[in-house]
């Protein structure tokens, strides 16, 4: 491990660019990539991506960018060996690591690549060229960032806000004021929104709202949307359940198109600001502090639980229905005045 900065000059060969395997994780990445093509505009960017991942960034058509589904967590898996062989064959002198994991870093040694950049954490730090010490203080964005900007003699003051791009969605009229709603399921465990609260939520803003609702969600939470609808027993006609019938990039369609969006903390949450759909957020217990995970844009409004509940299941109960139209109407009151 020698830390040399890095320079971009007469760089040939594709870069490889390792991602982290959650959505939000991946939408989070993108203001970093925004810099690593400043600093490499002609050079062809390879994405290590997890399967669930590919069709999500294959659909932004990013230019001078190829999607590699990593085979180690696809159908059959493929070992790290197998991986790494494939990977060689490509001439990588390159790799930037968003994954903080020990077996990234030993899967680009393995694969011949000279310059490996990342995060000191997990035990590689002798398996990087240019390793960085971890400040867990930091926004996701900004550590992304950082990886980039520091490894490279630090040319960056800034960066800008995740971005994707979308198309229209047969899903979402034009015609009519759409909310789109994210509650999660029971596996979004802590997360999760329960269904009666998330019924009185929709109620209200239909009630309030002159809008049709769309429930998104993925297969596991076709049943949990549902269960909401049957609970409105005058408004189920305004109501669809998308769960379960979109694809990743069709979803991210969706989000773009909606009036605005209300969701738990999740990947639908992140491609809302990324788009530019405003968006309110319930935030209970998450998967990693909020104050790192916050989308850092202005069309958008967070409620975080503030209960005083023992059981992290109920954490987000404190957040009540009323609260969220509030919040709801306060945001877009905000954003028609500006």
């Amino acid at each position: 491990m020698s830390n040399k900065t890095i320079t971009p000059d007469n760089q040939s060969d594709p870069i490889l660019i390792v991602f982290p395997k959650f959505i939000g994780d991946a939408i989070n990445t993108l203001p970093a990539i925004e810099l690593l093509r400043q600093l490499y505009p002609k050079t062809p960017f390879h994405f290590l991506v997890r399967p669930h991942l590919v069709a999500l960034f294959e659909a932004q058509n990013l230019p001078l960018v190829d999607v590699i589904e990593d085979k180690r967590y696809a159908k059959p898996k493929w070992g790290i060996f197998k991986k790494s062989r494939a990977l060689k064959k490509a001439n990588y002198q390159l790799a930037v690591l968003f994954r903080g994991s020990l077996a990234e870093a030993v899967l680009c040694r393995l694969a011949g690549i000279k310059s490996v950049i990342g995060y000191a954490q997990n035990g590689r730090k002798p398996l990087l060229s240019y390793a960085l010490k971890l400040n867990e203080n930091h926004h996701y964005i900004h550590r992304y960032c950082r990886i980039v900007n520091e490894a490279h003699g630090s040319p960056f003051d800034s960066f800008n806000a995740p971005s994707l791009s979308t198309r229209e969605s047969p899903f979402v009229s034009p015609q009519t004021p759409t909310i789109g709603c994210y509650f999660g399921g029971k596996n979004k465990d802590t997360r999760y929104y329960p269904t009666a609260l998330s019924a009185q939520v929709v109620a209200l803003l239909l009630d309030n709202t002159p809008c049709d609702v769309v429930l998104l969600g993925d297969q596991q939470e076709v049943a949990d949307n549902q269960a909401i609808i049957e609970q409105l027993t005058n408004h189920q006609t305004r109501v669809l359940n998308l769960a379960g019938k979109t694809s990743l990039p069709e979803l991210v369609n969706v989000t773009g198109q909606l009036t605005a969006l209300i969701s738990i903390d999740s990947g639908p949450m992140h491609m809302a600001c990324a788009t530019g759909t405003p968006c309110v957020a319930l935030v209970g217990l998450g998967t990693s502090p909020w104050s790192i995970v916050a989308p850092k844009v202005a069309k958008f409004e967070a409620i975080v639980a503030n209960g005083f509940s023992l059981d992290d299941h109920r954490i987000i109960e404190s957040i009540e229905p009323a609260e969220v139209l509030r919040t709801f109407q306060s945001l877009m009151s905000r954003l028609s005045d500006e």
